[in-house]
């Protein structure tokens, strides 16, 4: 049986803080067994890790946080990139993923219960298995269709918004009570737009690269835009979606990924090019 004990301060705090903790995050594990000796006596072992690093490879770690949509900027939750003097909150999927950290390895966390009682939490959030040897995504057909179904949820999520009211209504947050324009549960699969075809038999339901991207980077535990435009790639490869139309240019510092096999986040197989 093992324990774990975490100090955790980054609900809502400002680049140096954020900076600051990770310059000195201590781990402590505590592994309770029985004696070898003696059955009957049980034989406590406290391993503390201790992280030491420079404040860039701490703001290198909070960016790497932003990729993969566990925190975001407070003030201009359109940004990116971690910066500095900025005011950072969790994110929805940041909560659940801490949750189910804590609640996974024991974790003596009550003076943060109330945070999960009272933020929202992704309670339908696709853990993804990792391979042990290089942490990279297992990819299989059946792995992607898996993802598929939850993208596309049990029926198409369809919105009549403009894009700027789209944007408008996914940016809103908790904490500001937002006026909504359209019942739209983002959780329930991806955001699409219906379409006639051009013969007029039947709909089509389109969506952007980047919002499947985005997508799959808030509701899965893929760590960035890297691994969620490689499980797109392999939705393409697979058949599942296709493409419509592509309105991009150069200047617009595309990026195109195909993949043939392996697993996500640059595995084998898996090739990403830049068009800029």
């Amino acid at each position: 049986m093992s324990h774990l004990l975490v100090d955790v301060n980054i609900w809502l705090t400002d680049s140096d803080e954020a900076a600051a903790n990770l310059a000195s995050l201590k781990f402590s594990q505590s592994h309770r067994a029985a004696d070898p000796k003696d059955p009957a006596r049980i034989i406590t072992t406290t391993t503390t890790t201790t992280f030491s690093m420079t404040r860039e490879m701490a703001r290198g770690i909070c960016q790497h946080f932003m990729d993969a949509h566990l925190i975001e900027n407070a003030a201009d939750l359109t940004s990116p990139s971690f910066k500095e003097r900025g005011i950072y909150m969790v994110t929805p999927k940041g909560t659940h993923m801490l949750e189910r950290f804590i609640t996974k390895n024991g974790i003596s966390a009550t003076h943060i219960a109330h945070i999960f009682a009272e933020q929202p939490i992704h309670v339908k959030m696709l853990h993804l298995e990792r391979r042990s040897s290089d942490d990279e995504i297992i990819i299989s057909k059946s792995v992607i269709e898996v993802i598929w179904r939850r993208v596309a949820g049990a029926q198409p999520n369809m919105t009549k918004l403009t894009d700027d009211e789209l944007q408008q209504q996914l940016l809103s947050r908790w904490f500001n009570k937002p006026v909504k324009l359209e019942e739209l549960n983002v959780e329930d699969g991806l955001v699409v737009r219906k379409v006639q075809k051009d013969d007029k038999k039947g709909d089509e339901f389109h969506f952007t690269a980047l919002g499947l991207t985005n997508w799959l980077t808030e509701f899965t535990s893929c760590g960035g835009l890297d691994e969620a435009a490689e499980l797109s790639a392999h939705l393409v490869r697979y058949g599942l979606i296709s493409l419509v139309h592509d309105r991009g240019k150069v200047k617009d510092h595309n990026m195109v990924l195909s993949v043939k096999a392996g697993g996500a986040g640059g595995g084998a197989g898996a090739m990403m090019v830049s068009l800029s």
